[in-house]
């Protein structure tokens, strides 16, 4: 399987899938701790899953990308979220159960469970020097906590509706932090503070739910997807803390995850029936890479469709991707899909940034 975009010069070859989940795969990580690479997901089916990778760089195609390690259990509803240390060697996770985990990754155990939230939590982020830990969900309350589970500072009514990311700047010399909801709003935070930067920014206040959002590894562009199938990308300006809207895609489909590529002007666009690339350079769309499966429709429920003769016939059910990493060198690309798996392509690239 191999699918070529020749506007961004893109090529994505399918190295196979990862299985091991029982739900939708809702977070994914690439870890790299020294020489010693591996995967991070989490899912609907209430573990955090770690997985070791195969030998990706050979061109035979394998159903098996690699297979799970360890998996790890503790919350009691759908994990959402996850986010790695900067060394890799801890990861905190996000439930529907309205906690937070610390999981040490070396010891393979959870190591403090995170209770103050009082509904469920769908985003979670370690701070840039990994001392903090910023979540957000239901409540619509963005919470500060550090790393001995403790509640330090939360920030009510962040947003009229229920928060679904938090990003922070990988700029160094940044102290902002970006929030999106399902109220539509983009918002700019000062981390020192959590007092919210220009909050009546125009260009932010979009049409329709913001299901996801992610930054450049430069700390230069945020982007967000809707659920009405518009993604939004927004210059960081750095002077002004403010967001400029350079380019503006309509997929005709929610967007249910994003992932800037590190080594080019790309970004992928996860939506309910697969996922595209598009270049913000030139505002070029990719071809997209549709996923589905077969159900076969049993012949006794008779509210499902047949043909002409009576005979079962097969339905095409969508398959959503709800998350996306790529390793650091952006060559491989990994989604996690509402059918309960992980596919892993690798992504062949000549548009480097200027």
């Amino acid at each position: 399987m191999a699918e070529e975009d020749k506007q961004s010069n893109i090529e994505l070859k399918f190295k196979g899938y990862l299985k091991g989940h029982n739900g939708n795969v809702t977070c994914i990580q690439y870890a790299e701790q020294d020489e010693n690479r591996f995967l991070v997901s989490g899912s609907r089916d209430k573990t955090l899953m770690l997985w070791k990778l195969n030998d990706l760089s050979q061109n035979d195609i394998s159903d098996v990308a690699g297979k799970p390690f360890k998996s790890l259990t503790g919350h009691t509803h759908y994990i959402q979220d996850l986010c790695l240390s900067s060394n890799s060697s801890h990861c905190i996770t996000a439930s529907w159960d309205h906690t937070l985990r610390l999981w040490d990754l070396n010891a393979m155990k959870s190591k403090i469970t995170y209770i103050g939230e009082k509904k469920d939590i769908l985003t979670v982020t370690f701070s840039k020097d990994n001392k903090q830990i910023i979540s957000g969900g239901m409540s619509k309350t963005i919470c500060y906590w550090n790393t001995e589970g403790e509640l330090k500072y939360s920030k009510e009514s962040a947003h009229d509706d229920w928060i679904s990311s938090i990003k922070v700047s990988p700029s160094k010399d940044s102290d902002l932090f970006f929030t999106t909801g399902w109220d539509g709003r983009v918002k700019v935070w000062d981390k020192n503070t959590v007092e919210e930067k220009n909050p009546n920014q125009e260009n932010t206040k979009l049409s329709s739910p913001i299901y996801c959002s992610d930054i450049d590894n430069k700390g230069a562009f945020l982007a967000v997807g809707e659920k009405e199938g518009k993604v939004k990308i927004f210059g960081i300006m750095k002077d002004t803390s403010t967001l400029k809207l350079l380019r503006e895609a309509d997929f005709k489909e929610p967007i249910y995850s994003l992932k800037f590529h590190p080594e080019s002007n790309i970004i992928m666009i996860g939506t309910e029936s697969g996922f595209s690339v598009y270049n913000y350079q030139f505002s070029q769309f990719g071809e997209k890479t549709i996923l589905n499966e077969e159900e076969k429709v049993e012949e006794e429920n008779n509210e499902n469709p047949k043909d002409n003769k009576g005979k079962k016939i097969r339905q095409h059910m969508k398959i959503g991707v709800s998350s996306m990493t790529l390793n650091q060198k952006g060559t491989l690309l990994f989604t996690g899909c509402t059918d309960h798996h992980i596919r892993v392509y690798e992504v062949l690239t000549n548009n480097p940034k200027n």
